[in-house]
């Protein structure tokens, strides 16, 4: 994945947090390689920092990575 710079906006409320628009896939982003950490008190891994909605092509679902375990990772390469 090329860098990327994000800009934070306040978007009106979305009809469900749990639902993805069509034509994109809500790609996790990690701190590191390990997609393990201590669970928090809100429930998610320490290790976890949000997931960005990525557009994907014609043709492709959601699922489709999903079942790949794609993700994003924020560490340098080694």
């Amino acid at each position: 994945m090329p860098c990327m710079h994000l800009q934070p906006q306040i978007l009106d409320e979305k009809k469900n947090s749990t639902e993805t628009a069509d034509g994109r896939y809500s790609c996790p982003l990690y701190k590191t390689l390990k997609r393990a950490g201590v669970l928090s008190t809100t429930g998610l891994s320490t290790n976890f920092i949000t997931a960005l909605e990525l557009p994907i092509g014609d043709g492709l679902t959601e699922s489709f990575f999903v079942r790949r375990g794609c993700a994003l990772i924020a560490a340098l390469a080694d």
